[in-house]
């Protein structure tokens, strides 16, 4: 789990030295794919980061076209050796944790998500999942294809 953080890190100090979107939307899904093995790892429910990440990877898909319909053709730029030189150094020192601590962090976890859905909270489970679907009802009903805010492609 210690790697799979020190990765996600990574990729994250490499997605602030970017500007082209095409490579910034690859870092986002990479380090959601990411998350999404250790939320997988750490929970004993897969199905929420299932959801969560379809829901993320939607939303991103809407975030892609709207910034490629706008931003002009812009040529990819090469990274500064010294950029990536820093984030693995980085990396090489957070995996020199001890391990006791990250075996810690795993129970605290597995504990939260137990109460998450516990008998107690299920009726508050069960209204937002109604609230969601309602919204997202609405917002189909309400969206026009034809004047949308995107340019046809």
């Amino acid at each position: 789990m210690m790697i799979m953080s020190s990765t996600l890190l990574l990729m994250t100090s490499i997605f602030t030295q970017l500007s082209h979107p095409l490579t910034m939307g690859v870092i986002i899904i990479m380090a959601t794919m990411m998350t999404l093995i250790f939320m997988i790892m750490t929970l004993q429910t897969s199905w929420l980061s299932y959801i969560m990440f379809m829901v993320f990877l939607g939303a991103l898909l809407i975030l892609f076209i709207y910034v490629s319909s706008l931003a002009p053709n812009e040529q990819f730029t090469k990274l500064n050796p010294l950029v990536t030189i820093l984030p693995l150094m980085l990396i090489s020192m957070t995996t020199m944790t001890p391990p006791s601590l990250d075996q810690k962090i795993t129970y605290q976890t597995i504990n939260f998500s137990k109460k998450l859905y516990s008998s107690m909270l299920s009726l508050t489970t069960l209204t937002l999942i109604i609230f969601l679907l309602f919204t997202l009802i609405v917002t189909v009903y309400i969206t026009k294809f034809k004047q949308g805010p995107l340019r046809l492609i």
